[in-house]
């Protein structure tokens, strides 16, 4: 049986501020393998071309990381709330533990867990909904 959502209260994506800082790094990595291919093409040396090809590197697992926290993001809504494929009702969470390093972790009724990132725009806000109405445990 799939429970109702209800009326969306708020969306969380990833922070502004972690994807501003990925995409200056990523910016920055394609500027100076570009300048490492230009100095590999005038002074033909491989050091040039193998620092180029570092930045490389670089510049495309910055770009996978902006990808792959794009589907990083937590719904609210009247009745619980959504983080990737996963739904938890309000009513059925069970605990909710709140940790520097993890983030918040969500325990529901029937065993299932979920982390929830310090990562996300607005976590306080979501902390807070889920302490409201969960009970915690440190």
């Amino acid at each position: 049986m799939q429970i109702d959502p209800g009326k969306l209260i708020s969306v969380h994506p990833t922070s502004p501020i972690l994807v501003q800082r990925a995409s200056i790094v990523a910016a920055l990595s394609f500027v100076f393998f570009l300048a490492m291919l230009l100095t590999f093409y005038l002074r033909q040396q491989i050091g040039y071309f193998m620092l180029g090809s570092a930045f490389l590197i670089v510049h495309l697992a910055t770009l996978a990381g902006i990808w792959l926290q794009k589907r990083n993001t937590v719904k609210l809504y009247e009745n619980g709330l959504y983080r990737r494929q996963s739904f938890v009702a309000w009513k059925d969470i069970s605990l909710a533990r709140e940790s520097e390093a993890a983030g918040l972790e969500i325990i529901s009724t029937n065993g299932k867990k979920l982390i929830i990132p310090r990562s996300l725009f607005a976590f306080a806000v979501i902390a807070d909904k889920v302490r409201s109405i969960a009970p915690t445990g440190n």
